[in-house]
């Protein structure tokens, strides 16, 4: 018979309710995928996503079977992302507003799939714990020629940012819809530009020896035990289109820069596992990282401790904390064409 398109069978599984033995298979066998691909890449944030129908959430044990498929499979809960089309909230909205509040209580993120083709409204957004808004392919198509589109989906980034939400554009084809994207604000893209559908043996290989980089502006590592402000210096730095790595510790980190090309560290002094001139010593006095510039963060209050001051002075450059994304970028542009480590203090 050949494949079959999910168009095609989802719909017939729905009607018949072979979606919910169907959905427990396919939710199962996915995490149980991404726990065996987290000792690839550190700590770069990896997660893997699952659409979930109106017929799965519409069961009273759903949020305790997620529950279950977690704990079997010992994935951490942020790790998994469940995508809900808006069709699914013409659904009875008080019994799916406590799914959804009952799933996030779990710890897992919610995305609202095909954002722009259904029925949500702002008041949904509002009410709902959803953390991500994927913007349907319809409306990135033209992103890049002037369309309606491209005013849909730059209104859509804007609403997502005035409310904490992350955005992704589905069905990116071609670069110039990447860079408009990622111009607009927009930190994810999927579609074929990137890879079409592949096995998970690719995948793995994938994760284990990555392509060599194309173009973009260098490859930053940033290292950082609190992993909001982690991933926070990761999101300014991917929509400013550099690439990034991550680490929680100072271990982490020295293995991530000694084994990828890395261009650059950004670092939070406060390492859980060594001191930070400790850190320092180690990246300067190796021959494969010696070259590596350094940008320490501190605020005013932690650049007193002694530890903290200590490594400020030995690092590159410094930058006080808080900070705005041009400040963080200036820094690391004027690292970066530099050509070689001098120590200086950049104020704040």
């Amino acid at each position: 018979m050949g494949e079959i398109s999910p168009l095609r069978f989802v719909p017939i599984a729905e009607e018949t309710g072979l979606i919910l033995p169907i959905g427990d298979w396919v939710m199962r066998t996915a995490c149980a995928q991404a726990r065996t691909w987290e000792p690839f890449g550190g700590e770069s944030p990896r997660w893997v996503s699952v659409n979930v129908t109106a017929r799965q959430l519409s069961e009273p044990a759903f949020v305790d079977e997620v529950h279950q498929i977690l704990d079997a499979t010992e994935l951490e809960p942020d790790r998994l992302i469940l995508e809900i089309t808006e069709s699914a909230m013409v659904s009875d909205n008080s019994e799916l507003s406590r799914r959804l509040h009952g799933l996030k209580a779990v710890g897992v993120r919610l995305a609202l799939d095909d954002f722009g083709t259904g029925y949500s409204s702002l008041g949904h957004l509002r009410r709902l714990p959803i953390d991500i808004l994927k913007i349907d392919k319809s409306f990135v198509d033209g992103v890049d020629q002037g369309a309606e589109e491209a005013a849909f989906s730059k209104a859509v980034l804007k609403i997502a940012e005035s409310m904490g939400l992350r955005c992704v554009a589905e069905g990116v084809e071609r670069p110039e819809q990447a860079a408009e994207l990622r111009t607009a604000g927009c930190e994810m893209s999927q579609g074929y530009l990137f890879s079409k559908p592949i096995e998970a043996m690719q995948i793995e290989a994938f994760l284990i020896s990555p392509p060599q980089r194309q173009g973009g502006r260098g490859r930053v590592l940033v290292v950082d035990g609190d992993k909001d402000s982690r991933e926070g210096t990761v999101r300014k730095l991917r929509l400013a289109g550099f690439e990034t790595l991550e680490a929680g510790t100072g271990g982490m980190a020295l293995d991530l820069a000694r084994m990828d090309s890395v261009d650059l560290i950004v670092i939070d002094p406060h390492l859980s596992d060594m001191h930070p001139l400790e850190f320092g010593s180690e990246i300067k006095n190796d021959a494969a990282t010696a070259h590596l510039p350094m940008l320490a963060t501190a605020s005013l209050r932690d650049s007193l401790a002694p530890d903290v001051a200590a490594f400020n002075r030995a690092a590159d450059a410094q930058m006080r904390l808080p900070a705005p994304s041009d400040e963080l970028l200036f820094h690391i542009n004027r690292l970066l064409t530099r050509g070689e480590s001098s120590a200086e203090t950049v104020p704040a």
